[in-house]
Formats: C-alpha cells, structure tokens, sequence
C-alpha cells in the first residue's frame, strides 16, 4: 500500500529526517551522522548523488540547493496572506520540499519475512518499492509560475529508507549481551581485590616450623602490602567508574528493547487470539502463494530493469531525434533559399519541363513532416503564379514524376550518377500537341548524354501523316513486340 503526505515544507522535512529517518527507535540505517538510505530518481544522477544518503545532502535538496554547488535552485516563499484591493485575501503558499511517500507491505507478506525469516520476501518488497517508484516518476510535474499549467517533467530525486525492527533487536541483544559481560568481569575483579598474605601469620607458621623471622624482613613485607593496598585503591575507583557507565549503557539498551519489543509484540498481536490455529493455518496457505509469486516476481525482476533501461535510452533517442529534425527543419531552409543548391537546380529543371510541355510553370517544394521525414510536394501553377488543383489528376500527376526524375538526371549531370531513365505509357491521357512537346524535351535530354527509355503503345502516338514520316526514326526503336510471330515477342518463346 502506498500513502504519501500532505506537501512537506523545509522544516518539516528536516523533522521527518531527525524525528523518524535518523531516531534510534525507528531505524538502524543511522550511524554517526550518515544516514544509510539510498537515492534513485532521474535527478539524482544529474546532482551527483549516488549510494547512501548523508544528512548534509538530504537537508539541501529540502532546501531547494543543489547539494553540490549549494546554487539556491527553488526560491524559498514564506506562507501569509495578503489582502487585495477588492477586500479578498490571496493564501501565499510556502516552498514545498517534498513528500513523504511510505510503501507498507501487506500484513501476510511482513510476517513472512518477518516469523519465517525468508530474505527473498525483503528483496522482493525492495525491488517491488524501486520498480513503484519508478512508475512513480513518470507522472512527475513541476509549476513554473504564475497562471501557467504544471509542466510534466516525469523526472525527481528521492531518498529511501527501510525500517527493521528484528535486526535492530538482534544487534541490541548483541551490544547488550558483550556489556553483561563486561559487567561480571568488573564485579569480579572488585570482589576479588583483596591482599590475603599477613606478615604475623607468615612469622607464626615460621616459629612453629623453628625457623628464625627476622623484623627486617616482617617490615619489609609491610610496606609492599601498603604499596599494593594503595594500587589497589586507585584501581577500584577506576572499576568503579567503568561499571556505572557500563550500566547506564545498559540501562539505555534495554528501554529501546522494551520499545522495539512492544512494537514487535503490536506487528505480531493477531497471532494470540484464540483462533490462533485457523490464523496460522490461513497464513501458512498464504505463504505458499506468495513463495510462488516470488518465483514468478524473481523471473519477471531482469524484465522490469530491462523496462527501466529501454524507456531511458526512448528519452534519450527522443531528444537527440528533436536536434536532429531541428537541423533537417535548418538545412531544408537553407536548400530552399540558396539558388546554387542541388535541390534549386531540380526544382528549375522541373518547371522547365512541365512548363515546356503544357505552358504552365510547376512548383517543387520539401518540408519536414510530423514523424521528421522529408515530404516533397509538386504543384502546377496558373498565370498569377498561384497554386492549382491540376496536379491532382492522374495525367498530370504522372508528367510531373516524369519531369522531376528527368530534373534529377539534369541536375547531377556533372557527377558520377546513373544517366538513364525508364518510363512506360509516358503518352498515355496527353493530348496530341503535349505528346509532340514531351517527345521533343526527351530528345533534347538524350542529347545531352542522358538515356531516356520510353514504352508506349501505337495508339498512344502522336498522329502523324505520311509526309511527316513515322513519330521514331528506326536508330530510335530499341525493339518491337507484336502478335504476329515468334520474333514479335520478347523472350522469343513457342505460344503454348
């Protein structure tokens, strides 16, 4: 289940951080003055923030800095009221720092972590968190002022933290066990500091015995045992001191056990009712169902990352694919307006040829299109030089693909580039005077070095009669096909 505050301002995040984020009682992630979270967010590697979260960055991101260069990022705004001339009052709303977002497993999937001791249910609710999260993300908006709509950025930086309760008892009962320890070791050595030699009855066991205890020798033994007394004396005060703070330790120890423990015992408070077997049963059921979740979730893990990195690398394409349509948009102004540009040149041979055929000039122009392809357009034009719908019948259309790959060849005439063009029914829906025109313009282009092959049919060609002679000259036919043998036919084969 997820459930995210109310907008958190500066202050209050930095409440979150030191009141719950860094307490004792609520995680053992804190040591010292890190705080042992993790970043994710798309922003989060722009500002240089990766591995565990520190105080000092948590505290400028809540601050609207760059926890970096420390560059106040956000403005700060102080909450008040203002009353306009109108009498009505305007609420100023203060920076908002954030959100606090907490993601609770359901109550079966913690308590199998939790009583069964699975970690494959931990990292399944981890990765489960990072995978939300960054669904999360995507529908990330940011208002940039005034009357102005929120702008969806689907990019933020967050800081995880986990909360765990068995562990953090775990390692109090390890802190406390090495204190009790510790403690005995004290409490032994103060028992235990006494001098039990006594130089009298060292000198009553030697007169029994017949030897002779020289006084020099009882003094001497005296002074060692005062030095030894004094030793000892400044030791036990240092004892002493150990222990109480060794208690006191201990003390604090075992109130944050007593806390932790109530709060375990408040997780774990449904498992005493007196259905405790159906409950135990029923929870036993749901772990089976959930262990093969998990088996399905682990499959379906390397899917989610792959997800992650496909949709990363579409922000990136989509934004180098924006510079580059930028530059076509640039370059296509360029050709457009430059007069000794390739493109110029074919457009000038275009309206050449058209209007050589049917008295009418014809406009070639390019422009990107919504996907960033190139669309060319060719249109006819009337008198006045205004566009016409003329191109869109099909016998002008079809001299217009004809003019632009003759226009082509024309325009590339000086380089190294095919030098010839096929073109079948090329007469065909033309008026007599328009065929004697285009044939007249495919002559003058072949003179030119080019190789324009054309198809027709004899009913396609211009009438001529037979003063004027045939339409082709015999050095024009390259072959022609009739019904009327086998040698009329292309590939010279039997009719079967």
């Amino acid at each position: 289940m997820l459930t995210i505050s109310k907008a958190l301002n500066a202050s209050q995040a930095g409440t979150y951080h030191t009141k719950d984020f860094v307490s004792e009682t609520q995680s053992y992630y804190a040591k010292d003055d890190v705080l042992l979270g993790e970043w994710q967010g798309e922003l989060a590697g722009r500002f240089g923030l990766s591995g565990t979260v520190s105080k000092a960055d948590f505290m400028a991101l809540a601050n609207g800095q760059n926890p970096r260069t420390g560059e106040q990022m956000v403005k700060h705004r102080i909450a008040g009221e203002q009353t306009n001339p109108d009498g009505s009052i305007t609420k100023a709303v203060e920076h908002r720092a954030g959100w606090d977002a907490t993601f609770s497993a359901p109550k079966s999937v913690s308590l199998t972590a939790l009583v069964g001791g699975d970690e494959s249910v931990r990292l399944a609710h981890r990765e489960a968190v990072t995978a939300a999260l960054s669904e999360l993300e995507q529908y990330t908006q940011a208002r940039i002022g005034g009357n102005n709509p929120a702008e969806q950025t689907g990019r933020f930086v967050a800081a995880k933290f986990e909360h765990d309760i068995d562990d953090r008892i775990a390692e109090l009962n390890t802190q406390r066990y090495s204190l009790t320890q510790n403690r005995k070791r004290i409490l032994s050595s103060l028992e235990n500091d006494q001098i039990l030699f006594s130089p009298d009855e060292a000198e009553r066991l030697f007169k029994e015995a017949g030897v002779f205890f020289k006084d020099q020798i009882k003094k001497d033994f005296q002074q060692l045992i005062s030095f030894n007394r004094a030793i000892s004396d400044e030791r036990r005060v240092y004892l002493q001191e150990e222990r109480t703070e060794v208690e006191a330790e201990l003390k604090k120890i075992g109130a944050e056990l007593n806390t932790l423990g109530k709060r375990r015992s408040e997780n774990l408070a449904f498992l005493s009712a007196t259905d405790a077997f159906d409950k135990y049963k029923q929870f036993s059921d749901e772990m089976v169902t959930l262990r093969a979740d998990i088996t399905s979730l682990e499959r379906q893990r390397g899917f989610l990352h792959r997800l992650q990195q496909l949709r990363t690398e579409i922000r990136t394409i989509v934004d180098e694919r924006a510079v580059i349509q930028s530059q076509i948009e640039a370059d296509v102004e360029q050709q457009n307006t430059d007069k000794s540009s390739l493109f110029s040149s074919i457009r000038v041979h275009l309206s050449d040829i058209v209007e050589e055929v049917i008295n009418r000039k014809a406009l070639l122009s390019v422009s990107p299109n919504g996907q960033g392809h190139l669309e060319f357009e060719a249109d006819i034009l009337d008198e006045a030089g205004n566009m016409t719908s003329a191109d869109l019948g099909h016998t002008y259309r079809k001299l217009l693909c004809i003019a632009f790959d003759m226009a082509l060849l024309r325009a590339r005439l000086d380089e190294k580039f095919p030098r010839f063009v096929y073109h079948d029914g090329v007469f065909e829906s033309l008026d007599d005077r328009k065929k004697e025109k285009l044939l007249t313009v495919i002559r003058e282009y072949a003179e030119l070095g080019l190789q324009p092959t054309i198809t027709l049919i004899d009913s396609d060609l211009p009438p001529r009669s037979e003063k004027e002679g045939s339409v082709f000259a015999d050095a024009e036919i390259v072959l022609t096909l009739h019904d009327e043998g086998e040698s009329g036919r292309l590939f010279k084969m039997r009719a079967w």
